[in-house]
Protein backbone atom coordinates (compact mmCIF):
# COMPACT_ATOMS: atom_id res chain seq x y z
CA UNK A 1 0.00 0.00 0.00
CA UNK A 2 1.37 3.69 -0.73
CA UNK A 3 0.53 6.25 1.93
CA UNK A 4 1.13 10.11 -0.06
CA UNK A 5 2.17 12.67 2.31
CA UNK A 6 3.63 15.25 0.14
CA UNK A 7 3.83 19.10 -0.02
CA UNK A 8 3.17 20.72 -3.67
CA UNK A 9 6.00 21.30 -6.00
CA UNK A 10 5.70 24.61 -5.69
CA UNK A 11 6.08 24.50 -1.53
CA UNK A 12 8.41 22.27 -1.57
CA UNK A 13 10.58 23.93 -3.82
CA UNK A 14 10.06 27.54 -2.04
CA UNK A 15 11.05 25.26 1.76
CA UNK A 16 13.96 23.75 -0.26
CA UNK A 17 15.03 27.62 -0.89
CA UNK A 18 14.27 28.74 2.55
CA UNK A 19 16.10 26.06 4.65
CA UNK A 20 19.13 26.49 2.18
CA UNK A 21 19.21 30.72 2.90
CA UNK A 22 17.94 29.74 7.28
CA UNK A 23 21.19 30.83 9.66
CA UNK A 24 20.29 28.92 13.05
CA UNK A 25 17.18 27.34 13.88
CA UNK A 26 13.98 29.03 12.22
CA UNK A 27 11.45 28.30 15.39
CA UNK A 28 13.29 30.18 17.99
CA UNK A 29 12.94 33.29 16.05
CA UNK A 30 9.67 33.22 14.69
CA UNK A 31 8.95 35.68 11.82
CA UNK A 32 5.93 37.33 12.02
CA UNK A 33 5.61 37.55 8.29
CA UNK A 34 6.60 34.48 7.74
CA UNK A 35 4.71 32.01 10.61
CA UNK A 36 1.53 33.41 11.22
CA UNK A 37 0.84 33.22 14.67
CA UNK A 38 -2.48 31.31 15.34
CA UNK A 39 -2.61 31.63 19.00
CA UNK A 40 0.17 31.30 21.92
CA UNK A 41 -0.14 30.80 25.70
CA UNK A 42 3.14 31.63 28.01
CA UNK A 43 5.24 28.23 26.40
CA UNK A 44 3.98 27.76 23.10
CA UNK A 45 2.91 28.62 19.90
CA UNK A 46 0.73 27.82 17.29
CA UNK A 47 1.44 28.70 14.12
CA UNK A 48 0.34 28.16 10.51
CA UNK A 49 2.74 25.97 8.66
CA UNK A 50 4.28 28.60 5.90
CA UNK A 51 5.34 25.38 3.47
CA UNK A 52 1.87 22.88 4.06
CA UNK A 53 2.12 19.85 3.08
CA UNK A 54 -0.96 19.52 0.65
CA UNK A 55 -1.49 15.94 1.24
CA UNK A 56 -1.56 13.47 4.72
CA UNK A 57 -2.50 10.44 5.01
CA UNK A 58 -3.28 9.77 1.47
CA UNK A 59 -6.11 12.94 2.55
CA UNK A 60 -6.29 16.44 1.39
CA UNK A 61 -4.84 18.55 3.70
CA UNK A 62 -7.52 21.92 4.71
CA UNK A 63 -5.37 23.38 7.25
CA UNK A 64 -1.95 23.01 8.48
CA UNK A 65 -0.63 24.15 11.72
CA UNK A 66 2.18 23.39 14.10
CA UNK A 67 2.38 23.83 18.09
CA UNK A 68 6.66 25.04 18.17
CA UNK A 69 7.57 25.46 21.73
CA UNK A 70 9.26 28.97 22.76
CA UNK A 71 12.40 27.82 24.21
CA UNK A 72 14.87 25.40 21.88
CA UNK A 73 14.05 21.80 22.69
CA UNK A 74 14.84 18.81 20.34
CA UNK A 75 12.57 16.53 21.60
CA UNK A 76 9.04 15.79 24.26
CA UNK A 77 11.14 14.81 26.83
CA UNK A 78 13.20 17.77 27.19
CA UNK A 79 9.88 20.09 28.24
CA UNK A 80 9.91 21.22 31.91
CA UNK A 81 6.31 20.88 33.81
CA UNK A 82 4.66 24.11 32.14
CA UNK A 83 5.70 23.20 28.97
CA UNK A 84 4.55 19.72 29.22
CA UNK A 85 0.86 21.34 30.70
CA UNK A 86 0.53 24.08 28.20
CA UNK A 87 1.39 21.10 25.24
CA UNK A 88 -1.33 18.60 26.04
CA UNK A 89 -4.04 21.52 26.56
CA UNK A 90 -3.19 22.87 23.17
CA UNK A 91 -3.24 18.73 21.66
CA UNK A 92 -6.23 18.57 23.42
CA UNK A 93 -7.91 21.81 21.86
CA UNK A 94 -6.85 20.70 18.51
CA UNK A 95 -7.89 17.04 18.78
CA UNK A 96 -11.21 18.04 20.14
CA UNK A 97 -10.86 20.33 16.69
CA UNK A 98 -10.69 17.65 14.35
CA UNK A 99 -6.53 17.86 13.89
CA UNK A 100 -4.74 14.51 13.45
CA UNK A 101 -1.49 15.44 15.49
CA UNK A 102 2.05 13.96 14.09
CA UNK A 103 5.43 14.93 15.19
CA UNK A 104 8.69 13.12 14.21
CA UNK A 105 11.09 11.61 16.69
CA UNK A 106 14.35 13.49 17.44
CA UNK A 107 16.45 10.70 15.86
CA UNK A 108 14.23 10.45 12.73
CA UNK A 109 16.01 11.39 8.88
CA UNK A 110 13.12 13.37 7.68
CA UNK A 111 13.08 15.63 10.43
CA UNK A 112 14.32 18.89 9.34
CA UNK A 113 13.95 21.09 11.81
CA UNK A 114 16.10 20.22 14.84
CA UNK A 115 13.62 22.56 16.97
CA UNK A 116 10.96 20.09 18.42
CA UNK A 117 7.58 20.78 16.79
CA UNK A 118 3.93 19.26 16.38
CA UNK A 119 2.24 19.41 12.94
CA UNK A 120 -1.52 19.61 13.24
CA UNK A 121 -3.47 18.76 10.26
CA UNK A 122 -7.32 19.21 9.39
CA UNK A 123 -7.50 16.56 6.59
CA UNK A 124 -10.21 16.47 3.69
CA UNK A 125 -11.75 13.61 1.51
CA UNK A 126 -9.21 10.60 0.54
CA UNK A 127 -6.86 11.26 -2.32
CA UNK A 128 -6.47 7.82 -5.00
CA UNK A 129 -2.75 7.61 -5.61
CA UNK A 130 -4.63 7.79 -9.95
CA UNK A 131 -5.62 10.83 -9.27
CA UNK A 132 -3.00 12.34 -7.47
CA UNK A 133 0.00 10.74 -10.32
CA UNK A 134 -2.48 12.04 -13.00
CA UNK A 135 -2.49 15.95 -11.26
CA UNK A 136 1.52 15.82 -10.15
CA UNK A 137 3.50 13.55 -11.86
CA UNK A 138 2.54 12.44 -15.36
Amino acid sequence: MVVLDSRSRGNAERYKEFRAQANGCPFCEINQNLNKIVEENSTMWVIVNAFKYEIWDNCSVLNHLMIVPKRHTDFLGGFNFDESMDYVELLEKYDELGYSVYGRASANEQKSVAHQHTHLFKLGAKIALEDYLDDHLR
